[in-house]
């Protein structure tokens, strides 16, 4: 959990890097407030003040976002570029030619490493004689999506996109909300034969796709939707024109939505464990009982559930989680055993606090007990990885016991 104090403290700093930027009076306006209601309300619900926070970033590192459909001179950029500005959510054209990797792995390094020494007699032969190679560089996002299974004898999806784009005007970037928003494209439905099966439908002004694949998995079909930016950067180009047109071209605060309006989501299939690795593994099953109905791909995803049911699944590029603060409970056993300020009595009051550590020690080892006879019922992959837990548990034990 962020301190109030230090998320006074944040929006401070933030706002100084903001109007070092340029002045804009709707990000200065949105500080102030957020500022002014965390002072407000310090005694009230710190959760709330959190999502105030969460909000307030996202519209610092994303834009106003759809509950701001509409032009606004509120919004409008002055002084700066708007990839200078706004940093997530954004679908890049697309780059011709280009072949992308990314700029930190390992295939990158090898080929710097290969890279000959311009100008060295013994690599001019070698190189004259090489083919031309590809153009490989990294290349950001043009799309985004995620993946489900849904089952069903009636399948029907809407898919529900949202963007907006830059459009530079007399030195003023202008926040221009795509024409054709909320306007759902038409229900997309697998085929009637058990076959794989893709749908394509512009969107914003045919300047973005919307992708649903469908892939027979099961007794239901694995189901991907994703947004794509369609507009590609001209032929040729210079280099001085290349960041204006990429900024023009660019489709920043992408949202997409699938409502379900006929169909039952499924668990999204697990990945087979023999091919994860120890660590994932025991993530796994220390998971098993948690649900995950979809997969994102280039951000992550959320979705509703109502009534039991997945409602709607969507993209996220800013995705939060409310995390329950962790207690020192041990088999059902409540104890201030390991606070600080109880053990920093230890000098004074030896026999009743070491006691206490005993009793605490003594029903967390008939908690491993407990975790170790449950894992009996497990399956034999699984208790081998249970196994290697529960080796590590029974050696906390054995050190607290000694000391």
């Amino acid at each position: 959990m962020i301190p109030v104090t230090d998320i006074l403290h944040m929006t401070e700093a933030y706002s100084v890097q903001i109007t070092s930027w340029a002045d804009t009076g709707c990000l200065e306006r949105t500080i102030a407030e957020a500022k002014m209601t965390l002072k407000d309300d310090l005694p009230l619900n710190l959760r709330n003040q959190r999502l105030r926070l969460y909000d307030w970033l996202c519209q610092c590192l994303m834009g106003p976002d759809s509950n701001a459909d509409l032009e606004s001179d509120d919004f409008d950029l002055k002084g700066f570029k708007p990839l200078d500005r706004y940093h997530v959510g954004i679908l890049f054209p697309i780059e011709k030619g280009i072949t992308g990797i990314d700029p930190a792995s390992k295939e990158t390094v090898e080929e710097e490493d290969d890279i000959p020494i311009a100008g060295d007699p013994e690599n001019e032969e070698e190189e004259s004689a090489k083919p031309a190679s590809i153009k490989r560089r990294y290349v950001p996002p043009s799309s985004a999506g995620f993946s489900f299974f849904i089952r069903g004898d009636d399948i029907r999806l809407q898919i529900a996109p949202w963007a907006v784009r830059y459009e530079l005007k007399q030195h003023l970037w202008r926040r221009k909300p795509f024409a054709d928003q909320g306007i759902n494209l038409p229900d997309f439905h697998p085929p009637e034969e058990r076959v794989e099966h893709s749908e394509r439908k512009l969107a914003f002004c045919d300047l973005a796709e919307v992708f649903v694949l469908w892939r027979p998995h099961d007794d239901g079909w694995l189901t991907t939707v994703s947004l794509s930016n369609c507009q590609e950067f001209p032929d040729e180009i210079s280099q001085s024109e290349y960041r204006s047109r990429q900024n023009e071209l660019s489709i920043f605060e992408s949202q997409l939505e699938c409502i379900i309006e006929s169909g039952e989501v499924g668990t999204y299939p697990r990945v087979d464990p023999h091919l994860l690795s120890e660590e994932d593994q025991e993530l796994e099953l220390q998971y098993k009982d948690r649900r995950i109905f979809a997969v994102g791909h280039g951000a992550a995803v959320d979705w509703e559930v109502k009534n039991g049911c997945v409602s709607k699944i969507r993209i996220d590029f800013f995705p939060k989680v409310e995390v329950p603060q962790i207690s020192v409970d041990s088999n059902g056993l409540k104890t201030n055993v390991l606070e600080l300020e109880h053990l920093s009595q230890y000098p004074s009051d030896q026999k009743s606090i070491g006691g206490k550590l005993e009793k605490f020690v003594h029903a967390y080892d008939e908690w491993v007990f407990g975790q170790q006879a449950s894992a009996e019922n497990l399956s034999k992959m699984d208790q081998r990885v249970a196994g290697r837990i529960l080796s590590r548990m029974k050696k906390a034990v054995m050190r607290m016991q000694q000391g």
